[in-house]
């Protein structure tokens, strides 16, 4: 399995990629690409980068009842928007 991660510099439009592997050989595992991994998923859950607050709004509007927005998580017509999301981006 290889992670791909595009990034952009704000404002003068230069990109860097990144392509490493997980898994090196069959049990062996970098360890520098998991603490990235781990740095890329703290810094999404700081802006809330997820989408969570995205498919709560859309069940919201669509006059789900909705708590807050940890319903992401036990709202089944919340969970159902991001489960078709991924049968979608699976199949691609």
């Amino acid at each position: 399995m290889r992670f791909n991660l595009e990034l952009e510099r704000s404002g003068d439009g230069e990109v860097f990629f990144l392509s490493k592997a997980l898994q090196i050989s069959p049990g062996a595992y970098d360890e520098r690409v998991f603490q990235g991994l781990d740095f890329v998923v703290a810094e999404a859950r700081k802006l809330d980068f997820g989408g969570r607050p995205q498919y709560v709004e859309w069940a919201r509007s669509s006059g789900v009842q909705i708590s807050s927005n940890d319903d992401f998580y036990t709202n089944p017509i919340v969970k159902g928007y991001y489960k078709n999301h991924i049968q979608v981006i699976k199949l691609k």
